[in-house]
């Protein structure tokens, strides 16, 4: 969502993104906890170079309230079709 917005404060309003996440929770006392996220991003937007939608991507996950919130490994994997 995060890079959604992004994308489209650069202007690019047209195109595709699918994210997906692999998360891993823990045993922590009685309950579990998130201790990682690993972020699989692919998309696919017209007129954008990959490089700028890398740094979107990476902007976004940095910034993201999501991210933010848990306090866990969060990675991200990129992938671009131009």
């Amino acid at each position: 969502m995060a890079l959604a917005f992004k994308l489209a404060e650069a202007g690019h309003t047209d195109g595709t993104v699918t994210t997906s996440a692999e998360v891993t929770l823990e045993k922590d006392g009685d309950g579990f906890t998130v201790t990682k996220s690993a972020l699989s991003t692919k998309g696919k937007v017209p007129g954008m170079e990959q490089a700028k939608f890398e740094e979107l991507a990476a902007d976004a996950k940095a910034n993201c309230p999501i991210s933010k919130l848990l306090n866990a490994e969060i990675t991200l994997d990129t992938k671009f079709e131009g």
